[in-house]
């Protein structure tokens, strides 16, 4: 675990911490910890087919799942990401992706599907969510616009689809501050090993 801040740490200090650890590790660093935590994911969604994998596209420093996902998709499954509504909606929507689909930038420049059908999260397996900070009660901490947790609160108590975090081990904080419209997760997956809540 990393050595977590003092407890009366604000999220948005937290976040700063968190995303300035995971944006400096080096390149070689970088590699070794994704190659470990994308043999993790593909050994663990690979037991058991799947027909539909909710991810996302990799952005300022998280880990690049996308060799798993690829490898996913040669069994069959279907892979989904996130397409922001326009404008200042604070909502998402999920489109079918699949290795060399065409690819639009959104408001944050992060690479959404440009064509795709349109998937509900409800009907999916499994949900990958990006994170900058977890704990071992399920806590999840974003970047901070809350988008998955808006999406996602319909499904805020359900057993499925399973939420599951994506993080390097060093992420990993002693308690995070938990507010009423938070979605928990059910597990994370890192380059270490996987948690189960």
């Amino acid at each position: 675990m990393n050595d977590s801040p003092a407890p009366h740490a604000s999220k948005s200090e937290l976040r700063r911490r968190f995303r300035a650890l995971r944006r400096g590790l080096s390149a070689p660093e970088r590699e070794r910890r994704e190659r470990g935590l994308n043999r993790r994911l593909l050994a663990a969604l690979g037991e058991q087919p799947r027909r539909l994998v909710i991810a996302y596209w990799p952005h300022d420093g998280e880990p690049d799942t996308r060799p798993a996902l690829a490898a996913l998709t040669l069994t069959g499954t279907t892979v989904a990401l996130p397409v922001l509504g326009p404008g200042d909606d604070d909502f998402m929507d999920f489109r079918t992706w699949t290795p060399g689909a065409a690819l639009a930038p959104n408001r944050y420049g992060i690479p959404e599907p440009a064509t795709g059908a349109a998937v509900d999260p409800a009907r999916a397996d499994v949900l990958l969510l990006p994170l900058v900070a977890w704990d071992r009660d399920g806590g999840r901490l974003g970047m901070g616009k809350a988008f998955y947790d808006r999406t996602l609160a319909p499904l805020r108590g359900a057993a499925a689809p399973r939420r599951i975090g994506v993080a390097f081990a060093f992420q990993e904080t002693r308690r995070l501050a938990v507010d009423p419209w938070d979605v928990p997760l059910h597990a994370v997956v890192t380059d270490e090993g996987w948690f189960t809540f």
